[in-house]
Order: C-alpha cells, then sequence, then structure tokens
C-alpha cells in the first residue's frame, strides 16, 4: 500500500466518523422534535425550534435521561433475546425433532431466536423511548401540571432532581 493510498484511507475513515457523528446528532435532535409534535401539535418547523431551546437548556439533562433509559432497555432486549435463544436451545434438546437428528440445527435456531427475540423487543421498547422523551418535554415545559395531577409522584422526582422546577420559557 503506498503513502498516498494510506492517506486517503485514513482520510475516508475520518471523513465516515464525522458524517457518523452528525448523523446521530440528526437522529437524536428528531427524536426529541417529532416527541415535540406529538405532544403539542405543532409544525416541524416550529417544533425544530422549541426542541432546540430545550436542547440548549437542559441538554445534558436529556443526554442522561436517554442514555439511562437506552442502557437499561437495551439490556432488557438482550435480556429477552438470551432468554428466547435459551428456550429455543432447551426445545430442541428435549424434544429432538427429526430434523435435527445428528444436532446441526442448535446454531441457527438459536442464532435466529436470538436476533427475532432482540428485534421484537427493540420495536416494543421504541414506544417506551418515545414516552419518556415526551414526558421530559412535558415536564420540562409544564412541571406544575405534573405536580398538580400526580402530587405524591413528583414529590419523589423532586427530591431527586430539584431541577424540575426550573421549565423552559418560551
Amino acid at each position: 500500500m503506498g503513502n498516498g493510498e494510506l492517506c486517503e484511507t485514513i482520510l475516508f475513515f475520518c471523513l465516515e466518523c464525522f458524517i457518523s457523528i452528525i448523523e446521530w446528532m440528526v437522529r437524536y435532535f428528531n427524536h426529541y422534535a417529532y416527541s415535540y409534535i406529538a405532544l403539542y401539535g405543532k409544525s416541524y418547523l416550529a417544533s425544530a425550534k422549541d426542541t432546540h431551546y430545550l436542547l440548549t437548556y437542559k441538554g445534558v439533562d436529556a443526554l442522561v435521561n436517554d442514555c439511562l433509559i437506552g442502557t437499561a432497555l437495551g439490556m432488557y432486549a438482550m435480556f429477552v433475546a438470551l432468554f428466547s435463544a435459551f428456550l429455543s436451545y432447551m426445545y430442541l434438546r428435549f424434544t429432538k425433532p427429526g430434523y435435527n437428528d445428528n444436532g446441526t440445527y442448535y446454531a441457527p435456531v438459536v442464532a435466529f431466536s436470538f436476533m427475532v427475540g432482540l428485534q421484537i423487543c427493540n420495536v416494543a421498547t421504541t414506544l417506551i423511548k418515545s414516552g419518556v422523551a415526551t414526558f421530559f418535554i412535558a415536564l420540562a415545559k409544564d412541571p406544575e401540571v405534573f405536580e398538580t395531577s400526580y402530587p405524591d409522584r413528583f414529590n419523589d422526582i423532586f427530591n431527586s432532581y430539584p431541577d424540575v422546577l426550573r421549565k423552559l420559557r418560551l
């Protein structure tokens, strides 16, 4: 490999990293913008402006919120995938189906059930992630509504996160 090819490879690698970071930022921003649209029914541009303000005002809190929720839901999805793979292995082991007499189908069936379990659980937990983002937006914009409706739960949140009362001023 020549010196010029090495420089091109390094340049394309850096460019690919930069593009993937930009893509992650756009997806992250759109996640909150679409939650804003669902919650308040505004247009995309108005929601994007409000989302920009939200992320500049409470950006680190939103990032920590998403990291905690994403990690917990990812671990749950991994557990479901491992459990479904285990169940498929146990099924093949104890029922001894005719197509698996010589044991060649253990790996494909277990891998397939792992992937199916993981994907189904990821689809189902997407709803929870969207709900958490919507709740974060609603709590950031109007914490008084939640405090009036659910005072005990609001006190639990307030005890853990006193900045909840700093609402957005749009």
